[in-house]
C-alpha cells in the first residue's frame, strides 16, 4: 500500500470516528413528545360579571407526576353565549430528557373572556374522557 493510500484511509478512519462521536453526542432523533388533554379538576373566579368588561376565570388540575408534563397550549373558542376549552398538555420523555421528580400543575392559570357576553354565559372545559366541566356565569 503507497504511502498516500495509508494517509487517505487514516483521514477516512479519523472523519468516522469523528462524525460518529457527534452523533452520538447529539440526540438526532430527539426526544419523544405526546400531546394529551389535561384534566381539569375546578374552575374558579367571579360568578357574576359585567357584559361589557373583561373577566377570568382560573383553571386548576394536574398536567403529570414529574417534570416532564408541561402545558402546551389553552384552547379557547367564544362566542357571546359561550365558551369552550381544551387544555393541552405535552409530556417528553427519551433522548437526553432529565425530568424533575415534582409533579406538575395548573395552579390557577388564567383564562381571558372578552366582552361582549350575554346572560347566562356558559363556561365548557373539554375532559380527557370526553365529559365536560360546565360552569354558568351571570351577566349583569
Amino acid at each position: 500500500m503507497t504511502a498516500s493510500r495509508k494517509l487517505c484511509n487514516a483521514l477516512h478512519a479519523i472523519v468516522a470516528v469523528t462524525l460518529s462521536m457527534t452523533l452520538s453526542a447529539c440526540d438526532l432523533v430527539g426526544p419523544n413528545r405526546r400531546e394529551f388533554v389535561v384534566q381539569i379538576d375546578s374552575l374558579s373566579g367571579p360568578t357574576a360579571v359585567s357584559g361589557g368588561a373583561a373577566f377570568e376565570q382560573f383553571l386548576f388540575g394536574g398536567l403529570g407526576p414529574d417534570g416532564c408534563y408541561h402545558l402546551k397550549a389553552v384552547l379557547l373558542t367564544q362566542s357571546t353565549t359561550n365558551a369552550d376549552i381544551t387544555v393541552v398538555g405535552e409530556h417528553t420523555s427519551g433522548g437526553s430528557v432529565m425530568c424533575p421528580a415534582s409533579p406538575v400543575g395548573l395552579e390557577g392559570r388564567p383564562v381571558k373572556f372578552t366582552p361582549p357576553v350575554t346572560d347566562p354565559f356558559t363556561i365548557r372545559v373539554h375532559q380527557p374522557n370526553g365529559a365536560v366541566l360546565t360552569r354558568i356565569i351571570r351577566v349583569e
